[in-house]
């Protein structure tokens, strides 16, 4: 084994001079929604074997990035074996015996945090992040940053700890969540719309990100379908399909759209004039913005403005404008 290999790098809801040390920090506690008791990175080469009759009182979510792990879940008769390979998740659920080993030849290396309180199993559900079954959630780019941001809160151990903690944890598992709800099909069909259905709009959405964010932080400039399309590496009829399978509108209805909610937020919070309010949403003709505007929302923005409050002072707003909803902002 090369020494500088080795890392066991351990963090410790109860860090080290607590007068109460618990070496695993292995707490059960249904009390609170979510508590974080550990976390830290695991880099082992050569030899390595790990066994945990009747498992731990929290739940365990590994992160295998590298080597290859053989993995016993259960108490015999029932036990499930399992080979983990790199790029693959798996959370040990509570009081569930374990055992897992190198079966390779590669250094070990996976980053790990454990769990507790009421709240775990709905996060874990809601993230689609299976217990006691592994799935390949590949390599996201920012999986060290953000175990990095949980060991931060460790080592700072202030006030806010478990508030900042369980955020963390909470990213961490957003950032899987979201790996996993693009199917295995679509990362690796030679055509992108062959997709499971249940993962559309969210992988049509990746697709064209760029361009949609781009249009969200820039209403004021001009726009057109060629030029997105372009942003995205796409030929516009193409851009179109994937444009309407993300939003279910075509990119003209959905600017458009866009453009007029935010026109009447502007009118509703601001005393701004129709004609900044016109230009500050893409519109250099404010006699067409209005038209636009009328065709929307049913009457003109200076009528609409005058009625931006009530004689108590209340905002109209959600009598006045339904929500805009889109499946760009369900998934951004």
């Amino acid at each position: 084994m090369e020494l500088q290999e080795l890392q066991l790098i351990n963090y410790y809801r109860n860090p080290v001079g607590h007068p109460h040390p618990d070496i695993a920090n292995d707490r059960e506690n249904n009390l609170c929604y979510l508590r974080i008791n550990c976390a830290g990175r695991c880099i082992i080469p050569g030899y390595f074997y790990r066994s945990q009759p009747g498992g731990r009182n929290d739940y365990y979510l590994m992160y295998l990035y590298g080597g290859t792990l053989s993995l016993t879940v259960g108490e015999a008769p029932h036990t499930e074996h399992q080979l983990l390979e790199p790029g693959h998740l798996f959370v040990f659920p509570p009081h569930i015996s374990f055992i897992y080993s190198n079966a390779g030849d590669e250094p070990i290396r996976y980053l790990w945090a454990h769990a507790t309180g009421y709240g775990v199993a709905s996060l874990l559900s809601d993230c689609a992040i299976p217990v006691g079954a592994p799935r390949y959630v590949g390599f996201p780019s920012d999986a060290e940053e953000k175990f990095r941001a949980l060991f931060k809160v460790f080592l700072q151990h202030d006030a806010c700890f478990d508030v900042a903690a369980a955020a963390r944890f909470m990213d961490i598992c957003a950032m899987f969540g979201s790996t996993l709800n693009i199917s295995p099909a679509s990362q690796e069909a030679d055509d992108p719309d062959d997709v499971n259905p249940q993962t559309v709009p969210h992988d049509h959405i990746r697709r064209i990100y760029t361009s949609i964010s781009y249009l969200h932080e820039n209403l004021s400039k001009p726009m057109s379908v060629s030029f997105l399309a372009a942003m995205e590496h796409l030929c516009v009829s193409r851009y179109r399909t994937l444009f309407h399978k993300a939003t279910g509108m075509s990119p003209t209805e959905y600017i458009t759209k866009l453009r007029m909610h935010r026109a009447a937020e502007l009118l509703i919070q601001t005393n701004l004039q129709v004609f900044d309010i016109a230009l500050s949403v893409g519109y250099e003709d404010p006699q067409y913005f209005s038209r636009v505007f009328r065709r929307t929302w049913g009457v003109s923005p200076a009528v609409y403005g005058k009625r931006r409050k009530d004689p108590h002072g209340k905002s109209e707003s959600s009598q006045i404008i339904p929500p805009f909803r889109d499946n760009f902002s369900k998934t951004s």
